[in-house]
């Protein structure tokens, strides 16, 4: 009976002090809870963000040192032909050594960086190339070792006429799928870069509104 007596006697003024205590204190919690909420999205765009900046360094990052290896290869199979040729023209059995040691030293590193790319994160199509261009390798190298044999019993025509009749041709083959791979990887390279990119743009774009959002909404509770 008191209590309804006390509040029968309340003052004028102390229920809509009471209420906008009450609405204050609605506002607020809604604004922390709020906050918190953009905070925590605005966080994870962010993270997405590195997170798409990261995979695109490691895109252009692997096809840049696959496509150094195919280049490693080229560069290889090409001097391998021309210390041929030298052994041919030179007439010094020290400069045919050294040309031969030199043969036998960039055979080596085409092997070598072949293993590298095959041992990488390969395509259907790059291992499809790889494996084309294994199978004329495996017919080049043995007439270039031929080739060797005829020069160091001096028999320099049909060392001359096998390279040219079929060393060399065999040789251009292995080039051209050598070129072709590099395209491919060229080509793969730059649509998964405008891909990723194209995905980045797209968050930023997302995070963007997100935070015109956030203010337009903050601009509202505090009025």
């Amino acid at each position: 009976m008191r209590s309804d007596d006390s509040s029968r006697f309340m003052p004028p003024n102390a229920l809509p002090s009471l209420l906008h205590s009450r609405n204050l204190s609605i506002v607020t919690g809604f604004g922390a809870m709020f906050s918190i909420v953009a905070l925590l999205t605005m966080a994870a765009l962010m993270w997405g963000l590195d997170a798409i900046q990261n995979d695109l360094n490691e895109i252009i990052g692997t096809h840049r040192e696959k496509m150094r290896l195919v280049v490693e290869m080229r560069n290889a199979a090409r001097a391998r032909t021309m210390c041929l040729s030298n052994m041919i023209l030179f007439h010094d059995p020290f400069d045919k050594d050294e040309q031969y040691l030199q043969f036998n030293k960039h055979g080596a590193a085409f092997a070598n960086a072949r293993l590298k790319l095959l041992q990488s994160n390969l395509s259907g199509e790059e291992k499809a190339i790889l494996d084309t261009q294994g199978k004329y390798s495996g017919e080049a190298v043995p007439l270039q070792n031929e080739v060797a044999d005829y020069i160091y019993a001096d028999e320099i025509e049909k060392a001359h006429a096998l390279l040219i009749s079929e060393a060399i041709p065999l040789q251009d083959r292995v080039m051209e799928q050598l070129t072709n791979l590099y395209d491919f990887q060229e080509q793969a390279a730059e649509l998964q870069v405008k891909q990723t990119e194209k995905n980045y743009h797209a968050t930023r774009l997302w995070l963007t509104l997100f935070a015109l959002m956030v203010g337009f909404i903050g601009i509202i509770v505090a009025m």
